[in-house]
């Protein structure tokens, strides 16, 4: 009896956390909002599996006043608005002080009760403390992280540069992932804790980089370094930094991490080339109506071909990378017909507006030649009078 009981409470621990409605993470990212941390704000802003709030709140970019007033007016209130509104907790570098009394209390107990995914970036020491590490190691939430920050000593310079695997994941699966530099910064240890797997450490050393762990019926991941510190020579070279990014959010969501990547990265090429295509055909009708085109049979069909794209992003969402790539293929296609169509309604409308300007021209033409005609060319048919009687009187003395 006591174990038919539990085994509904292990299902909904494993079960993925996402909106109800819509199949998407809601995603919290808060903290940094600079240099490369941008770039993973908005890829997170393109994929179609998540749905993000950014706060910008780092006392490291504003005045703690300023942070706080971010969190004040942009961040969860309550527990209850917490694990309702959201899936997942990201902190970048994020010092606690501008947080709400009582939210590292709430952030635990959504973690632990509720299932709410974390991924805390850069949560470990750094010299000028910055994130004011000593803070979060008093807070309760400090409890249920997968590691333990080692306050207080950075690790030797150029020992902290490449991640070498220690456990098989699919958060880390990605090719070419030990042959890039992940930090160029300077850090502190952290060391995991007993029952925290460790995803990965620094090359040829102890000191952990990446951990894992599952308290309660939620799932962290700790990353002993910023976003910031990862070298262009990373973001621009190596191709699968952006599903590293997304497999964070997936695996403490827990959610299937694709194991098809040049699939998924096709229908997300796809996705983003249906964006483009359908925003220069509303930029072209929205150009087109300012000259009194009637754009709203065009619009109507472009509203249908939305309708392919919802479904089209269903797909995704529900892991369907080949289908979903399938529809979008044929989606493009309508699209680019539908931008033919208002290039056509653009040149009609515009068709007056060039008919009165070459008739403005031409008459403007027309009337400065029969000027310049009278006055300097048929006025030579005419004798002029070569002398006044005062000019001859003058010429006579």
């Amino acid at each position: 009896m006591m174990l038919s009981l539990l085994l509904p409470l292990v299902a909904c621990a494993s079960e993925p956390r996402h909106d109800a409605e819509t199949g998407k993470i809601r995603l919290l990212f808060t903290g940094e909002l600079h240099a490369n941390v941008n770039l993973f704000a908005d890829w997170y802003r393109l994929e179609p599996r998540i749905d993000i709030d950014i706060v910008p709140c780092s006392t490291q970019d504003m005045p703690l006043r300023d942070a706080r007033r971010q969190v004040r007016l942009y961040m969860p209130r309550t527990f209850d608005q917490l694990v309702s509104q959201f899936d997942c907790i990201l902190l970048e570098d994020l010092n606690p002080e501008v947080l709400a009394p009582g939210f590292t209390i709430y952030m635990k107990k959504a973690v632990v009760d509720k299932g709410l995914g974390a991924v805390l970036v850069e949560f470990v020491y750094w010299f000028g403390n910055g994130n004011r590490i000593d803070l979060w190691m008093i807070s309760p939430f400090y409890d249920i992280v997968p590691a333990d920050v080692i306050f207080g000593q950075e690790i030797p310079r150029g020992m902290d540069n490449y991640y070498q695997l220690v456990a098989e994941s699919d958060v880390l699966d990605l090719p070419g992932i030990e042959s890039y530099p992940m930090n160029i910064g300077h850090h502190g240890a952290i060391q995991a804790r007993p029952g925290s797997k460790v995803f990965a450490r620094w090359r040829g050393t102890n000191y952990d980089c990446v951990t894992f762990s599952t308290p309660g019926n939620g799932a962290i991941i700790q990353i002993g370094h910023g976003w910031d510190n990862i070298p262009a020579e990373t973001t621009t070279g190596w191709r699968y930094l952006q599903d590293y990014a997304y497999n964070l959010v997936f695996a403490t969501t827990r959610h299937e991490i694709p194991k098809d990547l040049e699939l998924v990265r096709k229908a997300r090429s796809l996705i983003a080339r249906s964006d483009e295509v359908r925003s220069m055909v509303f930029s072209i009708l929205e150009f087109a109506e300012m000259f009194g085109a009637k754009t709203h049979a065009l619009a109507a069909e472009v509203a249908l071909i939305d309708e392919k794209r919802k479904a089209a992003e269903n797909k995704y969402i529900q892991g369907d990378y080949e289908g979903c790539a399938a529809a979008y293929d044929e989606i493009i296609g309508e699209y680019e017909q539908a931008e033919e169509k208002a290039f056509r309604l653009k040149d009609r409308a515009l068709l007056w507006v060039y008919l009165i300007e070459w008739l403005a021209v031409s008459g403007t033409s027309l009337l400065s030649g029969s000027i310049l005609y009278a006055l300097m060319v048929r006025r030579r048919m005419y004798r002029g009078v070569a002398l006044t009687r005062a000019a001859s009187k003058r010429r006579s003395m």
